[in-house]
């Protein structure tokens, strides 16, 4: 998560530094998950896919740690490119685009 937030920061500042006759053209953005529970376990461990329902989980979903994360980088990306006029406060598909693997 620090890689992503030092990442968000870099194209933060990297905006901010700009000549008045240059345009931001295009951001790309890449990030992996936040924090997740265990994919799996060891058979004697008390910890089974039934004991990892808090925050709506499971075995290898969101925790609730990683949901937050994705919260503050979601603030984060908003702050920087929606508030600052770059993207249109409403969704548009011709200006965003989402691709995961």
């Amino acid at each position: 998560m620090l890689k992503v937030l030092v990442l968000a920061f870099f194209f933060t500042v990297a905006a901010s530094l700009t000549d008045g006759d240059m345009e931001l053209m295009l951001v790309q953005a890449v990030w992996r998950h936040g924090d997740r529970s265990p994919t799996k376990t060891y058979p004697t461990d008390p910890f089974q896919d039934g004991n990892w329902t808090f925050g709506g989980g499971g075995f290898g979903q969101l925790s609730p740690i990683g949901m937050r994360q994705h919260l503050i980088l979601g603030k984060l990306l908003r702050k920087t490119y929606v508030d600052s006029g770059f993207l249109s406060k409403r969704y548009s598909s011709k200006e965003v685009r989402s691709y995961c693997t």
